[in-house]
């Protein structure tokens, strides 16, 4: 068993003894194909829509010209694959857009999301 198969199977065992904490989220995967410079929107293909579980780490909240609300999401790279800055995600009713930046280390995915 090579390096790689050994940290999949580890980070799986990781997520499944989280239990509870765990939230289950839909993400909202958009590839953007080009820019239609008529219209002045991006061109994208039909959204893909995932049931994935992640982990809620850290919330920060600003009030400063505006009330954001940011958290810190992480994945398994596996259940998601690449993710693009147009994608969402929504946790209990409540759509979130990705913020900067996107950390992916082959294995997790790390997303900053925003809510206004």
């Amino acid at each position: 068993m090579g390096y790689t198969a050994l940290i999949q199977n580890n980070l799986k065992l990781g997520m499944k003894a989280l239990g509870d904490l765990k939230v289950t989220v839909t993400l909202t995967k958009v590839s953007v194909t080009g820019f239609d410079f008529n219209d002045a929107e991006k061109v994208s293909d039909a959204p893909t829509v995932l049931e994935v579980e992640a982990v809620l780490l850290k919330a920060r909240k600003e009030s400063t010209k505006r009330n954001i609300t940011t958290r810190q999401l992480m994945f398994d790279k596996a259940d998601v694959g690449d993710i693009s800055q147009y994608a969402t995600v929504t946790i209990a009713g409540v759509v979130w857009k990705l913020g900067v930046p996107i950390l992916d280390d082959g294995f997790t995915v790390m997303l900053e999301i925003v809510q206004e």
